[in-house]
């Protein structure tokens, strides 16, 4: 008797079939016009969507005076350097240089600030469609998915808020993820000297993808058609001549700040070997990501991962290349969702034969969209929701110079804020730390006194502050007046509200 794939679902009768088809097709549309809706969308996951891209490529691309990120050479107001960089430029020149040239090709300027904030959204939207759904289409089948399995994938996929929001935004976790369907085509094509190049490239975005890598450069070098030797050989010099010409940019690039040669991954690595590097952003457990973040990142899908009774060798290798990399990544106390980006894949492919076998498919279906729907509905239109029209407002702002000291608020970027910033608007990041609120506005009064900021014939100083650290900033600011404007929604994981009333972000006038 001929035995079928074993992750194939049942035979099902042609209308039902087509029904489930339709259902899917109505989901993956429905995904795509939710990801076009959440380009502009206001909320903010997490500053490194803005700070590991888009902030530096503005400087470069339009000349935006903006705050340095400190893994690219500065953290002091303005661009001052003062760290040692520790991030590769190759990953913002794909992510957000590359589609900020594009809009000044365009006539674009940083006048037009939310251009600058969606056009590098919808470079990694188009990315994500148009690029890596394909990519991951063809890979799904080298794992031994059916054109089925692929069709529930893929609509699972475009529907879960890591796509519709992750996946609208520059985050170096994204790309790494493009960089592993890639990666993960090359290996099931036996393509060595293309894997081991494509490899360097992402290694240098994020040294955690050598863990992802690495059980798909076995099975390349075990199914190619070149010796092993050979195989080896040749990705290893390609993984060589590519890290060469991105340690060459690099220390090009960061010359003028560091004379010595820039090995970027190396040095990230360092930076987070470190617990005490790590504290300022948040430590978790180990457990952390297996436990908590890869249900927040998957929901239900997770149910379904066991059970497949055959798995192709191209098959292991890709679920061995997710949980190595979850294991990689466990190893470091600070843990965030989309550091699980690269597992999606993966996650996936196992998942997608069983759904597609389930007899009440349609009731998971919708439980899938309420639970990715509502996460995606938050990510996009609460959290931290206040900060860009905030921005937009002070930006449009004339007649002083303005300074804007935030409280309870995610780090503010400049190339919101219009051609202002930095000129006459100058934005100042007093954290969460309300403990030493004081202690700060003391620091910012006589830096103003000193005119580290110039001169200006007028001055304007305004506080933004989310509701719950509004009682700390009147402590702080004594001539603190009634709010200029407010922006709701506006929610801050930092300084959670104690009710649906401290949604709020205010901007004050204040005195000193």
């Amino acid at each position: 008797m001929r035995r079928g794939n074993a992750s194939a679902p049942p035979r099902v009768s042609g209308r039902q079939g087509q029904r489930d088809a339709d259902a899917e097709a109505q989901l993956s549309r429905l995904g795509l016009v939710l990801a076009v809706l959440a380009v502009a969308a206001n909320g903010c996951v997490q500053p490194d969507e803005w700070f590991q891209s888009v902030e530096i490529a503005a400087r470069d691309v339009f000349g935006a005076k903006i705050w340095t990120p400190w893994e690219f050479g500065g953290s002091a107001a303005l661009g001052d350097a003062v760290h040692e960089p520790c991030r590769s430029v190759s990953f913002p020149a794909v992510a957000a240089h590359a589609p900020l040239f594009l809009l000044r090709l365009c006539g674009g300027s940083i006048a037009w600030p939310r251009l600058i904030m969606m056009i590098p959204r919808l470079w990694a939207l188009v990315i994500s469609i148009l690029v890596h759904d394909r990519l991951l289409g063809e890979v799904w089948r080298a794992a031994g998915l059916d054109d089925e399995g692929v069709r529930v994938a893929r609509a699972l996929r475009r529907t879960s808020w890591a796509c519709l929001v992750l996946e609208t935004r520059p985050f170096s976790n994204v790309y790494e993820t493009f960089g592993l369907a890639l990666c993960a085509r090359l290996a099931a094509e036996g393509r060595s000297a293309a894997l081991g190049a494509a490899t360097a490239v992402v290694c240098w975005w994020r040294f955690d993808f050598a863990a992802f890598a690495a059980p798909l450069g076995l099975y390349c070098v075990a199914s190619s058609s070149k010796s092993t030797a050979k195989a080896i050989a040749t990705g290893l010099a390609t993984f060589a001549a590519g890290a060469g010409l991105l340690v060459l940019g690099d220390t090009l690039y960061f010359n003028s700040i560091d004379g010595s040669v820039v090995v970027a991954p190396w040095r990230n690595f360092l930076f987070n070997a470190s617990t005490e590097n790590l504290r300022r952003f948040g430590l978790h457990p180990r457990w952390f990501h297996l436990v908590v973040n890869a249900p927040f990142l998957y929901g239900p899908l997770l149910l379904f991962l066991g059970g497949a009774r055959k798995r192709s060798p191209f098959g292991k290798a890709l679920d061995a290349s997710a949980v190595l990399g979850l294991a990689a990544l466990s190893v470091a106390p600070h843990q965030e969702p989309r550091f699980l980006l690269p597992t999606a894949c993966a996650v996936f492919a196992r998942a997608a034969p069983r759904v597609a076998r389930l007899k009440w498919k349609r009731k998971f279906y919708m439980f899938w969209l309420v639970f990715h729907l509502a996460v995606a509905g938050f990510y996009t239109t609460i959290h931290q929701a206040g900060l860009v029209p905030l921005l937009r407002r002070v930006g449009a702002a004339r007649g002083a110079c303005d300074h804007v000291a935030f409280v309870g608020t995610y780090l503010p970027p400049y190339s919101v804020a219009g051609p202002r910033a930095g000129a006459e608007l100058f934005l100042h990041d007093f954290e969460n730390d309300a403990a030493g609120l004081g202690r700060r506005v003391a620091a910012l009064k006589r830096e103003l006194d000193g005119g580290a900021y110039g001169r200006c014939a007028s001055r304007r100083l305004y506080v933004a502050v989310a509701a719950p650290a509004l009682p700390a900033a009147r402590a702080a600011f004594p001539r603190l007046g009634a709010a200029v404007a407010s922006f709701a929604p506006h929610f801050s994981g930092e300084l959670p509200p104690a009710s649906f009333s401290q949604l709020v972000l205010g901007l004050y006038e204040a005195r000193f």
